[in-house]
């Protein structure tokens, strides 16, 4: 772990005309692209809160903004575009071109949505080839804000459409985010680590996870249903990690039908228990076997 980013901040507390929480939002790692205008705009009491607000502009496929590579003089393409969503109805498309393929005649595309704000927008992501019918895309990351997905042999020397909305949540809604499309030479593979079943009625199972050296994990679970009911209720399944004396190290939660990923965890080298809980409402109707897979 020798290598990695870092901030600094240097600061005149005689000067300084804003709080010490907006100094440390402004050394974030997700805002190290956007312009010193949106910088000052999103710290300076007086600015404006949502940068790039398009007022509702592309919220149709035909409206669609064209993304511009980004000239950083890597020789990757990538495309980045900053921008905001002002409420739970407000939509952005965007238009992107994938490069020509160095092999074949398909490219892979990976999408990172980044909320810019701390409790702010959780964001969430479709996309869609030259014939508007929507791709599989799937998911890298998904949590504190974040989201990466990848989508495999779409087209090179094509367009793809994006759509950018909010999650289905009233408490984020809105906010800033980052938008950043860049088309990898390889497509990323998840290994599964466990899966399993909790049927109607079973409450925990747990499995066991043995870790040889110091590791970083970002683990993904995925949540399903097996069979459900007619009108299952909503349900979903919490995954923790437990060391060898009982502390809980890891933990993440994902309603049924979706993936759900939290901060990165480093596991020293030990025994660990994984234990899987159904998460139900109380009272509700049961929502049949549920399934889960960590990756």
């Amino acid at each position: 772990f020798g290598v990695g980013a870092y901030s600094l901040t240097i600061t005149a507390d005689s000067l300084l005309g804003i709080g010490t929480n907006q100094v440390n939002r402004a050394a974030r790692t997700r805002l190290r692209h956007i312009s010193t205008d949106a910088l000052d705009a999103m710290l300076s009491p007086e600015g404006e809160k949502l940068l790039n607000d398009d007022n509702h502009s592309n919220e149709e496929a035909g409206e669609a903004t064209e993304l511009q590579a980004e000239d950083d003089g890597a020789q990757a393409v990538r495309f980045l575009q900053v921008a905001s969503l002002s409420d739970l109805s407000d939509v952005d498309y965007y238009r992107v071109s994938t490069p020509r393929a160095t092999t074949g005649d398909t490219v892979t595309v990976q999408v990172e949505l980044d909320s810019l704000d701390i409790g702010g927008l959780i964001p969430q992501l479709q996309a869609f080839d030259n014939d508007n019918h929507p791709l599989p895309a799937r998911i890298i990351v998904n949590g504190n804000g974040r989201l990466v997905v990848q989508i495999q042999n779409v087209g090179a020397d094509s367009e793809l459409t994006l759509r950018v909305s909010a999650a289905n949540t009233l408490a984020f809604d809105g906010g800033n985010y980052q938008l950043q499309v860049s088309f990898p030479t390889a497509a990323i593979e998840l290994s599964e680590f466990v899966a399993g079943e909790l049927a109607e009625g079973e409450q925990r199972a747990a499995h066991e996870l043995t870790v040889a050296t110091p590791q970083l994990f970002n683990f993904l679970l995925t949540a399903g249903t097996v069979n459900p009911p007619p009108s299952p209720s909503p349900a979903g399944v919490m995954l923790r990690i437990i060391d060898d004396t009982g502390l809980i190290v890891y933990e993440v939660a994902s309603r049924a039908g979706e993936s759900r990923s939290a901060s990165s965890v480093l596991l020293n080298p030990g025994a660990y228990v994984i234990e899987a809980i159904r998460l139900e409402l109380p009272g509700a109707p049961l929502a049949g076997t549920l399934s889960y897979a960590l990756h």
